[in-house]
């Protein structure tokens, strides 16, 4: 994290990378944004010991380019859906166009949480009828890595991780190594990605069970690999005679 280019330009990266995120895939796994974008700077913090001060300036720039990217997504997305009135219904009026922008977000926020009756159900029933731990065992029962000499779940990865993470602090906690410690803090924040979006989005996750796991991979998996990649050079480090 360079000190120079975070001074002049956290909010503008974190701006213009999550409206292009948003103009490219439009609202799907919003939720996830906020541990996208606040992962990095956990993991920056802790590993270079920023100040209380440091770090209430750099999270007020990143909610600051969260929130206005987002109003500002909405806002293309409301003059499409007007222009779509105007272009179909003869003089829709302001009121009618500005309401159906909001009934828009409405429908689509419900969609996604719990489905609709007869468009948006699964094979098991109406989401909103699903218990929560029932789509989390669907989600962690996912395989992660499927090849012909291995198979590893979700589950599986989720353990690994936590083996890796006992072994960072359990071993290395009197190291010098800031980096295992942000790593893995910075890990299991991020879980909250993923979570966020199996669980706030019920609806979206109960269909979509084909390509929603991808969700594991923002940015929580991302994460853990580096954890596992950092613990193990960490090892073969002090292995090889090398102080901690």
């Amino acid at each position: 994290w360079n000190y120079e280019l975070e001074k002049k330009s956290t909010f503008k990266l974190a701006f213009v990378s999550l409206f292009l995120r948003y103009l490219f895939s439009g609202a799907e796994y919003f939720a996830i944004n906020f541990a996208m974008v606040f992962s990095p700077l956990i993991f920056y913090s802790i590993e270079n010991s920023w100040s209380r001060k440091k770090i209430f300036t750099e999270t007020k720039h990143l909610l600051l380019a969260l929130i206005l990217s987002t109003l500002l997504a909405a806002l293309i997305l409301g003059v499409q859906i007007t222009l779509y009135n105007r272009i179909h219904y003869p003089e829709p009026g302001i009121t009618n166009t500005v309401n159906e922008t909001v009934n828009y977000f409405s429908r689509k926020m419900h969609q996604r949480g719990f489905g609709e009756v007869n468009t948006f159900l699964s094979n098991q029933g109406e989401p909103r009828n699903i218990p929560v731990t029932t789509i989390m065992q669907q989600y962690l029962n996912i395989n992660a890595v499927n090849l012909q000499f291995i198979r590893l779940s979700f589950t599986h990865l989720i353990f690994i991780f936590m083996g890796a993470t006992f072994i960072a602090f359990l071993k290395f906690k009197n190291s010098k190594n800031t980096t295992l410690k942000a790593l893995a803090i910075t890990c299991w924040f991020s879980i909250t990605g993923p979570l966020s979006w199996i669980i706030l989005a019920k609806g979206h996750s109960t269909v979509h069970i084909r390509f929603n796991p991808l969700v594991w991979d923002m940015p929580f998996t991302f994460f853990g690999i580096l954890l596992i990649a950092a613990t193990l050079k960490a090892i073969l480090y002090v292995s090889n005679g090398n102080k901690k």
